[in-house]
């Protein structure tokens, strides 16, 4: 790295220290970030705004609807960040005109700083999303040093995120990052924990409890990011599998999948989708794996001819994983997405199924408790971890 970067780094670092590096809500006991994508117009208007302490946007927070959202979270007091997100590509492939250029990312920071701010946010969430080259870990982290330091020109109590993946690599490091030096000169990391299991040969959650904690204590004990750092990111969606034929529908049992590799074996599917589908088809009704700790059900699709299996989240699974972040004293929590746990007719937005209504309130619940509550919640939980 050059040493206008190295002293970039260095500079970034010595200001996190400084400023106590914990840049949470003093309101809050811990931070609950909540996504939103935005395709569901007017849909943040379901959301217990009261549950969460900050909104990232993937959105068009330009549009009235944006501008809305905005405006009520400022108004609840709220954190509202603009996501700015690109799958960065190899050497040989085509660059996508989204992503920075990471040789000479000043200008392209500059531009992303100035659309935060006309839009009113106050914070920016990075989901630059690597797995190519491991030579361009320590250019994003220049190019996360140079937008906090940018955005903290323009408004002093900006935060920057950016997003991770949950996994490490045969080699021990994390794809595509260096997480040690990006929680060095980022305000946290949100960890893309609701990735897992993509490609198993039978159905089950693709965040399963175990794989949680094995990622957090990795990064925790093996990558050294101190706690105040991680924000664990959890899905509110699931994943519909395709059955093998002969599945019986109403056994609770996970079923094997057509084919892994075939992408149309499998299908992701909302929190709200999955509930109408357990409410108005489930032949097994609500099932629990002990192997991922979470709920499915199957039911049979007369569009196809199939059975299928929809493994997901609900207030049960999740509160065992807000257990890990808890006992492990982690920044907080957050949802991939949002708009995703909200009935999709306005009439119902504020009074929608008991399942819908239990998932914001498990996340209240989370926020506020006493410390002392949760210390012990997760038992899979490590006796001590120690950052000297």
């Amino acid at each position: 790295m050059g040493g206008a970067a190295a002293a970039l780094l260095s500079a970034a670092a010595a200001s996190l220290a400084s400023s106590g590096a914990d840049t949470r809500p003093a309101a809050a006991a811990r931070d609950v970030v909540a996504f939103h994508s935005g395709r569901y117009p007017g849909s943040w208007r379901g959301y217990n705004l009261s549950a969460l302490t900050s909104i990232v946007s993937t959105g068009d927070l330009a549009s009235a609807d944006g501008r809305a959202l905005a405006a009520a979270g400022r108004a609840g007091g709220l954190g509202v960040a603009l996501c700015k997100g690109c799958k960065l590509h190899c050497g040989n492939c085509t660059h996508d005109p989204d992503c920075p250029p990471l040789h000479d990312h000043q200008p392209w920071v500059e531009q992303l700083v100035s659309n935060a701010t006309k839009r009113g946010t106050d914070s920016i969430s990075l989901d630059l999303e690597s797995n190519t080259d491991p030579a361009w870990a320590e250019q994003l982290t220049a190019l996360t040093a140079s937008v906090r330091s940018t955005l903290r020109r323009k408004n002093p109590r900006g935060t920057v995120s950016f997003c991770v993946g949950y996994e490490t690599d045969h080699a021990g490091e994390r794809v595509g990052y260096n997480v040690t030096a990006l929680a060095g000169v980022a305000d946290y990391l949100f960890v893309m924990a609701y990735n897992s299991n993509v490609h198993v040969p039978h159905a089950m959650q693709r965040c399963d409890l175990d794989t949680v904690r094995q990622s957090v204590d990795s990064l925790l004990g093996e990558h050294r990011v101190p706690p105040s750092k991680l924000v664990l990111g959890l899905a509110w969606f699931g994943t519909d599998f395709i059955c093998v034929d002969g599945t019986n529908p109403s056994a609770c049992t996970p079923c094997d999948v057509v084919d892994a590799t075939v992408k149309d074996s499998r299908r992701v599917i909302i929190f709200r989708d999955a509930l109408t589908l357990l409410h108005a088809n489930a032949s097994s009704g609500r099932c629990w794996s002990n192997e991922t700790s979470s709920p499915f059900f199957s039911y049979y699709s007369r569009k196809d001819g199939k059975v299928h299996q929809v493994h997901y989240e609900d207030a049960e699974s999740l509160r065992l994983k807000y257990a890990v972040a808890a006992s492990r004293g982690l920044r907080g929590v957050g949802i991939w997405t949002a708009d995703m746990g909200v009935p999709s007719a306005v009439e119902e937005w504020g009074n929608g199924p008991r399942e819908m209504q239990q998932m914001w309130t498990e996340l209240a619940a989370y926020r506020d408790a006493p410390p002392a509550t949760l210390h012990d919640a997760d038992p899979g939980a490590p006796k001590l971890l120690k950052h000297e």
